[in-house]
């Protein structure tokens, strides 16, 4: 499948592995933005989303639709971060299971929430969202 790498590596024996991660900066209520700059500023890891989406769907949510070539049979791993302001006011990141997508031949589809020091679900502005996904996409291996 074009776009993505399926490899065995230091981290994992397991044949039909797929590792990926993104990133995008933060935009208050509004949809992050997913364009590439000549800077990184914007989406880095962008091999990842040729055609995907990150919406903003609600306070302190980001529904985030991969591109059709990472569905995948499972995820053995998922790993969210939002990057600290300078004070380190304790906001962090959280994935949910996926909607779809594993399994069922669809793109992979999850929801990424950002959380304040409390827990409360917060929009920011201008904090990397990091998100790292391990998937599980060949018959081969557990």
């Amino acid at each position: 499948m074009p776009g993505r790498a399926t490899h065995p590596d230091a981290r994992d024996s397991s044949a039909a592995m797929v590792y990926c991660g993104f990133s995008v900066l933060t935009n208050g209520s509004s949809n992050p933005i997913i364009t590439t700059s000549a800077t990184g500023t914007n989406l880095r890891g962008e091999g990842l989303l040729p055609t995907g989406s990150v919406v903003h769907s609600a306070t302190g949510k980001y529904t985030v639709t991969m591109d059709v070539n990472y569905t995948c049979r499972y995820i053995t791993r998922k790993w969210a971060d939002l990057e600290a302001n300078a004070a380190g006011d304790g906001a962090y990141a959280t994935i949910a299971a996926p909607s779809q997508g594993e399994g069922d031949g669809k793109a992979l589809t999850f929801v990424v929430f950002t959380h304040n020091a409390g827990g409360t679900l917060t929009d920011f502005t201008g904090r990397r969202l990091v998100v790292e996904l391990d998937l599980k996409c060949g018959a081969e291996g557990f």
